[in-house]
């Protein structure tokens, strides 16, 4: 986990063998939207990580998932999180 502040839109940070992920995590009770998309992009390439994913208890808006699509950032449901680390390759 990162610290509260100046994490550049990232809350965890993990490495599996040579892959290295960034998450950001969001309990909504809304659709998750753009914003959360556009910070994770900018952490991956502030951390230089390989993966970036958004993960909430929420859905997504469609602009952030079609903000995903273009940028390669995943969105995972939090059910999801055990099944991620096949889907990338690790």
């Amino acid at each position: 986990m990162t610290k509260a502040s100046g994490d550049q839109g990232i809350d965890v940070v993990a490495s599996l063998g040579n892959v290295k992920a960034v998450f950001q995590c969001k309990k909504y009770s809304q659709p998750v939207g753009n914003a959360a998309v556009q910070e994770i992009f900018a952490g991956k390439q502030h951390e230089q990580a390989h993966v970036a994913a958004v993960v909430s208890n929420a859905t997504y808006t469609p602009s952030a998932k079609q903000l995903a699509t273009t940028t390669g950032v995943h969105l995972l449901h939090f059910s999801e999180l055990p099944e991620f680390a096949n889907r990338i390759g690790a």
